[in-house]
């Protein structure tokens, strides 16, 4: 995995030496959870086999006896066609949460998919559990002439240059959301807000939240995003942000006939793609004294095809290594403890915003 630890001003943080003052600790709480990314469910498009990737991430979640699971977008691209295998995922009986990616909408209203997705009609919403306040965005936004138009029906296609953007309503959610939230906030998105040049467009106004949350140290502990496909780790104003590998794949713009010809018939994307041969995913356990333990898997490419095999990059744009794994990591942000501000013990998952499926 790839770890950097800096500053906004381009300097190196210490590792993590948080001031006291943040939050007083009754007791240890802990939560645990599931997250993966860009499983891109597309029959007939790329070839991923998602039944069993799917499976595979439920089987381990409830081993793990974990306390909820988000996917972090690109999760299915037909949602209104597939509902049995969104449901697949909704009713494992643990608490699932979904999120929108870029690729959601693509082929179905987006009215639609927050429907099935059981996601509010804004887009966006938070949830607490175990003591932590899990915040979940939406960036999948362009903008034209002062205007915020979300993706929908491929309609981002033309305007490159122009997205993602986080809109000014979600920039005050996220304002009002983390400083005023009891606990320590993870947030959730599909597009990076660390990433300088191919991130969340206006992430300087995200940043500047994160930034001014810290005053009061430990508030935001973690970001989370999924979309560029590729496994790394930054660190930027002394708070982690996690690039979390896909699930199934690296989409490369050179293609290749690599593969067996079985799957260019079943796939008709397949050529653009290296496959990874295990559903990668991560398993993530916070503490309240700052402990935090990512719990990845290891992988290599299915058929052995890397993407050097027919001339293309083995970076991605930013110059991130292409991989078929997520990196475990344990890291200890310390200290979390002590403000007048005290955390009341919160026994099981309580929603405020919005109850899993």
């Amino acid at each position: 995995i790839g770890i950097m630890r800096e500053n906004a001003s381009g300097g190196t943080d210490a590792f993590l030496r948080f001031n006291r003052g943040s939050f007083v600790i009754l007791s240890i709480q802990r939560v645990k959870f599931t997250a993966f990314a860009d499983l891109h469910h597309h029959p007939g498009v790329f070839y991923s086999s998602p039944e069993k990737r799917l499976d595979r991430i439920l089987e381990r979640a409830g081993e793990e006896k974990v306390d909820f699971m988000i996917h972090l977008g690109d999760f299915c691209h037909t949602p209104e066609k597939y509902v049995d295998f969104v449901r697949r995922y909704d009713r494992s009986g643990i608490p699932a949460y979904h999120m929108l990616g870029n690729h959601e909408c693509d082929e179905c209203p987006l009215e639609a998919v927050k429907r099935i997705y059981n996601i509010p009609p804004c887009g966006y919403y938070h949830f607490d559990c175990n003591n932590f306040r899990m915040i979940v965005l939406d960036p999948n936004y362009y903008c034209l002439d002062g205007r915020y138009i979300h993706y929908e029906l491929k309609n981002y296609y033309s305007y490159g240059g122009r997205l993602p953007y986080l809109p000014p309503e979600q920039i005050a959610y996220l304002r009002e959301t983390v400083l005023g939230s009891p606990y320590p906030c993870i947030l959730f998105s599909h597009q990076s807000f660390e990433r300088a040049v191919h991130g969340v467009k206006n992430r300087g106004e995200v940043l500047k939240i994160v930034r001014e949350s810290q005053r009061t140290p430990g508030r935001v502990v973690l970001c989370i995003n999924g979309h560029h496909h590729v496994d790394y780790l930054r660190f930027v104003d002394g708070v982690p942000f996690l690039d979390l590998n896909s699930t199934t794949h690296f989409w490369c713009a050179e293609s290749h006939r690599l593969f067996p010809e079985a799957v260019y018939r079943e796939a008709r994307l397949a050529g653009n793609t290296v496959i990874y041969d295990e559903p990668v995913h991560a398993v993530i356990t916070l503490q309240s004294d700052g402990l935090i333990e990512i719990a990845g898997m290891s992988g290599s490419m299915m058929f052995g095809v890397t993407p050097e095999m027919f001339g293309a990059p083995r970076v991605d744009p930013d110059g991130r290594e292409i991989t078929a794994d997520c990196s475990s990591v344990r890291l200890r942000l310390e200290p979390f403890a002590a403000n007048r501000r005290k955390v009341r013990a919160a026994a099981a998952v309580s929603s405020s915003a919005l109850s899993p499926a």
